[in-house]
C-alpha cells in the first residue's frame, strides 16, 4: 500500500472545481452541481494524456453569498454570518471559516455535519432525507434485528 501519507498530497476539491463538477460553498465544502454537498469524491492520478474540462460556474458561490442557511444551523458558529465578505479572489467570494472551532466542535461530540444536512443545495430535500432515514431504520429495526429478514434466503437455480 505505500506510504499512507502519499495519499493525502492532493486537496481534491479544487480539482473537482475545475473539472467542472461543482464549486465551493459557504460552509468551505465542495457542493456538487447534480447532488449539491452531499456527495464524497475521489480521484485517480495517472501520466496518462487526457483532454480536461473547465471550471463551470453555475452560481453556487454567489448563492451561498447570500443564502445564510447553514450559518444558523452551525452549533459551533464556526460559519461566517457575514452575508457580504469582503475577500475576493478570481471574482470568487472566499468565505471566512472558523476551522479550529469546526474541528472542536466535531471531535467532542464525534460528529457534526448540520451545515450539510440542513443546507438548501441538498438534493434530496431535508425532508426526504428524513424519510429515508426514517426507512432505513424502520427496515433495520424490522428486518435485520429480529431476524426476520433470514427467512427470505434467495432461491438458486442451477441450469
Amino acid at each position: 500500500m505505500g506510504d499512507e501519507n502519499q495519499y493525502h498530497q492532493l486537496l481534491i476539491p479544487p480539482y473537482a472545481e475545475n473539472a467542472g463538477l461543482g464549486e465551493k460553498g459557504r460552509t468551505g465544502l465542495f457542493i456538487d452541481h447534480k447532488y449539491g454537498p452531499l456527495v464524497r469524491i475521489g480521484i485517480i492520478t495517472t501520466e496518462m494524456p487526457l483532454e480536461f474540462d473547465e471550471p463551470i460556474n453555475k452560481g453556487v458561490n454567489e448563492f451561498c453569498k447570500r443564502c445564510t442557511y447553514c450559518v444558523g444551523n452551525c452549533p459551533s458558529q464556526s460559519l461566517s454570518a457575514d452575508r457580504f465578505p469582503h475577500i475576493e479572489k478570481d471574482d470568487k467570494y472566499e468565505f471566512k471559516i472558523n476551522g479550529d472551532r469546526c474541528i472542536k466542535y466535531f471531535e467532542d461530540h464525534n460528529a457534526c455535519g448540520r451545515c450539510v444536512f440542513h443546507c438548501v443545495l441538498v438534493k434530496p430535500s431535508v425532508e426526504d432525507t428524513t424519510k429515508r432515514i426514517e426507512r432505513i431504520d424502520h427496515w433495520y429495526t424490522t428486518w435485520i434485528k429480529t431476524g426476520e429478514l433470514e427467512k427470505y434466503k434467495p432461491t438458486i437455480i442451477q441450469q
